[in-house]
């Protein structure tokens, strides 16, 4: 009795064991996702098109893909392909005969149109950078071949830029010898949104004015065009230029392009002295006070020399800006002492970290210590000694100026667009800098006049200051190597837009950036 009843324990188990074996089949084989894998395990699997985020301007253009491309997807079942000679592959011969050879679909660039056949279909997708370099090259950086960001924006958001692909992605049929058949059996499978992306705050069309004026005039530096009310960096460029589609052509320039030079701090001269006029006025020193130049300005045993070795004769504040002379600053500096001249460069923004995105900046200035000795404090006073500092911190120096003493940042990113829909996240970052009295007086010393070397007859209402500085660095042993500088903002009455320029191994602040700023100004007017 306990032996059959054992058996019969084991024959219901078998039966329930059987019952779910039949029941997981008729799940599998009505089951729509296990057929769908199970198709798929037939197919051949091919990428078309894996594009990475755009980026765009202000004005929702694209800075990014912006070139279309032709894409051919070839299926090379055995049968000859004749078509092959009319489309102008993008591709090695060794390695297109063998994926011929081995009957195995591939896609390509190609550079002729031609109609869709059994065996090839043809694909839209975009360049990721376009063949000229007038757009911020340095800023947006580039991919390398596997298509990971390895500079600028592509390097920071790299995440966000993979995470938001566009990818398109063909399934093709094989037979049971798993040989492909006609694209006409092809299923095409999207995921990602074409037109997601990052909006920046810079203008395509000012950008491309920027590049190419600057072409003229500036070999090696950099430029930036910003609003003067809101902080957003509407052009910016750093020279040369190089090609993202072919880096390996830069790597070993004696230029070396490769470097952002927009986002690197440089020696800066007498621009500097409207934040040195700025200390003085906000410590009460007389603005009309006359001062003599006579050509230097003696520290004890060291003789600091003005530009004009003749002398100035007497100036005040505003006649000493304009002919940029450096023993009155030199003097104002002496007066003010370290601390005041240090604190009033912090409150203008020089000591600030500037932050392009997540992870990308553009790092404060080099000061010197608030601590600095009687020396320094001299080289200080206008611009010179330790001092190095960005085109973007001189802008956002600018911006106190033109907003009535509040200073605002520079910011490039205006917001995304996902699935269609713009998602705007800019706002404007203002800092008290100086007071409205000190920025109004400044404004008005800055103004720009007609009869100033600068060659400005055909241009009114702007202001700003040049400067030449010494770099402390020399070629053929014997030249030093000079910075020259030019910052502007306009219109005058209410500034909208702030432009700094900046020239490695210039001559001459106004005559090297005079006519560019001109220029420049009459068109953003």
């Amino acid at each position: 009795m306990k032996v059959n009843k054992k058996l019969n324990e084991i024959f219901s188990f078998l039966c329930i064991i059987y019952i779910l074996l039949i029941l997981r089949v008729c799940y599998i084989a009505t089951n729509e996702t296990f057929d769908y894998k199970a198709k798929r395990q037939q197919n051949f699997k091919l990428n078309i098109v894996n594009r990475r985020a755009n980026i765009y301007d202000t004005n929702l253009n694209n800075i990014t893909n912006t070139e279309k491309i032709l894409k051919a997807l070839i299926i090379p079942n055995g049968e000859p392909i004749k078509e092959l000679e009319n489309l102008d592959i993008k591709i090695e011969k060794e390695k297109l005969q063998k994926y011929i050879d081995l009957k195995q679909p591939f896609v390509a660039e190609i550079s002729k149109k031609i109609e869709n056949t059994n065996q090839i279909k043809i694909f839209e997708d975009f360049k990721r950078y376009p063949y000229n370099e007038n757009y911020p090259v340095h800023i947006i950086g580039y991919v390398n071949v596997d298509g990971e960001g390895m500079s600028g924006m592509e390097y920071y958001l790299n995440e966000y830029f993979n995470d938001n692909r566009y990818k398109l992605t063909a399934y093709i049929p094989l037979d049971a010898k798993q040989k492909p058949l006609i694209y006409e059996n092809i299923e095409l499978q999207s995921s990602g949104h074409p037109y997601d992306g990052v909006i920046l705050t810079i203008d395509n069309k000012i950008q491309y004015l920027l590049d190419r004026f600057c072409s003229n005039f500036i070999k090696k530096g950099a430029a930036t065009i910003m609003n003067a009310k809101t902080g957003e960096i509407v052009a910016i460029s750093s020279f040369p230029k190089y090609n993202p589609n072919n880096i390996k052509d830069c790597l070993y320039s004696p230029e070396k392009p490769l470097i952002n030079r927009a986002l690197s701090n440089f020696a800066v001269g007498s621009i500097f002295k409207i934040v040195t006029a700025a200390a003085a006025l906000n410590a009460n020193i007389d603005k009309n006070k006359i001062y003599n130049c006579k050509g230097y300005y003696k520290l004890k045993d060291t003789k600091y020399k003005c530009h004009d070795h003749k002398g100035h004769g007497n100036m005040n504040m505003k006649s000493a800006l304009e002919h940029s002379c450096n023993p009155y600053f030199i003097e104002i500096g002496q007066q003010l002492g370290n601390k005041k001249l240090f604190n009033m460069a912090d409150n203008m923004g020089f000591n600030r970290n500037l932050i392009l995105c997540d992870g990308f900046l553009c790092s404060k200035a080099n000061m010197p210590s608030i601590n600095m000795n009687i020396g320094e404090l001299a080289n200080f006073s206008f611009g010179q000694g330790k001092l190095k500092a960005s085109i973007l911190h001189i802008a956002q120096m600018l911006s106190c100026v033109c907003n009535n003493g509040k200073g605002v940042v520079p910011q490039l990113i205006k917001g995304v667009k996902e699935n269609n829909n713009v998602k705007i996240t800019f706002k404007p970052i203002y800092f008290d800098a100086i007071k409205e009295n000190i920025a109004s007086n400044l404004k008005d010393m800055l103004k720009i006049s007609k009869n100033e070397e600068l060659i400005f007859s055909a241009i009114k209402n702007i202001g700003g200051k040049s400067s030449t500085a010494q770099t402390g660095e020399y070629k053929n042993s014997k030249e030093e190597i000079l910075n020259t500088w030019f910052c502007s903002f306009s219109p005058w009455e209410n500034p909208k837009y702030i432009t700094v320029l900046l020239k490695e191994d210039g001559t001459w602040g106004s005559k090297d950036l005079g006519p560019l700023t001109k220029t420049l100004n009459n068109y953003l007017g």
